[in-house]
């Protein structure tokens, strides 16, 4: 877990993932409203483009050090007792952990098709 983020870089870190995000949701948003897929193929050759899928797979590392640093701040703030808050923060991480690796195999298997992952 990244546990070592306090103060100052938590909060540069939070700030600098969230205009990332916004960022990339005003790209998409302007590229799909002027030019939008017509077909699962055009999807796929949009989302399979290195370039797409790169800065794709940084979303989601910034949603989850986001989410992260958001959720590790009210945890430690409002649950108290040391072993359920180790606890509830593990779990936490698992879940956002588990969502990133998640879209890195859609990724690949996206971009892959003949690759058997899982």
């Amino acid at each position: 877990m990244i546990t070592s983020i306090q103060g100052m870089h938590a909060w540069l870190l939070q700030r600098l993932t969230a205009v990332f995000m916004l960022v990339c949701f005003v790209v998409a948003a302007l590229y799909f409203l002027l030019s939008p897929p017509q077909s699962y193929e055009e999807w796929r050759t949009v989302v399979t483009a290195t370039p797409v899928a790169l800065a794709l797979a940084l979303f989601f590392i910034a949603v989850s050090l986001h989410a992260w640093i958001g959720l590790r701040d009210i945890i430690i703030d409002y649950v108290h007792r040391f072993s359920l808050r180790i606890l509830v923060l593990s779990l936490i991480f698992i879940v956002l952990f588990g969502q990133t690796l998640w879209l890195f195999l859609v990724l690949i298997k996206a971009m892959h098709p003949m690759t058997t992952l899982l």
